[in-house]
C-alpha cells in the first residue's frame, strides 16, 4: 500500500465519521404526542419505547452523562397541575415541597441512586406528566430545549 492509499483511506474514514456525527446531530425522536430534538453534543443511545399511546421513553447521552426522558399524557380527571402534582408527589413519598415554573409544578427525587425532576402539567383536561431520570431540571434544560408537541404544547416541561 502507497502513502498515497493511506491518506486516501485515512481521509475516508474521518469523512464518515464526520458524516455519521452530524447525523446524530439534529435527530429527532418522534414519539407520537412530542417531539424530541437532539441537541449538538448529544445522541441517541437506545431505541425509542412506547408502550403505548400515552407513554414514550427516549434515552440520550452525551460524553459525561446518560439520561431518560419518560413522559405520560392522560386525563387530568378535572385536577389542576399543582393538585397532580402533589397526589404523585404523596404517592413517591417526596419529602420536598414543589417547585412552580409557568404553571407547571414539579419535584426533584431520587430514582434507584439517580437525581431526576418530575414535572406536572395540564392543558384543557390533558395532564402531562413528565420525568427526567439522571438530571434534575438545571442539567436537563439544554436537551429539553427541543421537547415540542403540536397536539399538547401547554404539557411540554417549562425549563427557563
Amino acid at each position: 500500500m502507497t502513502l498515497k492509499h493511506i491518506i486516501y483511506a485515512s481521509l475516508l474514514f474521518l469523512g464518515l465519521t464526520v458524516s455519521a456525527q452530524a447525523q446524530t446531530q439534529g435527530t429527532e425522536a418522534d414519539c407520537g404526542f412530542f417531539t424530541l430534538t437532539i441537541p449538538e453534543g448529544w445522541e441517541l443511545t437506545d431505541e425509542i419505547t412506547r408502550p403505548g399511546n400515552d407513554v414514550c421513553r427516549v434515552t440520550v447521552g452525551r460524553e459525561d452523562r446518560s439520561v431518560i426522558v419518560t413522559s405520560t399524557v392522560g386525563p387530568a380527571g378535572g385536577r389542576d397541575a399543582r393538585t397532580a402534582a402533589q397526589q404523585l408527589a404523596d404517592r413517591m413519598s417526596v419529602q420536598t415541597p414543589l417547585s412552580e415554573r409557568q404553571g407547571q409544578y414539579g419535584f426533584d427525587i431520587d430514582v434507584n441512586g439517580q437525581k431526576s425532576t418530575c414535572v406536572v402539567a395540564v392543558e384543557k383536561d390533558v395532564l402531562g406528566f413528565t420525568c427526567i431520570v439522571g438530571g434534575n431540571h438545571a442539567d436537563a434544560a439544554p436537551l429539553l430545549q427541543g421537547f415540542k408537541s403540536t397536539e399538547y404544547p401547554g404539557i411540554i416541561p417549562a425549563f427557563d
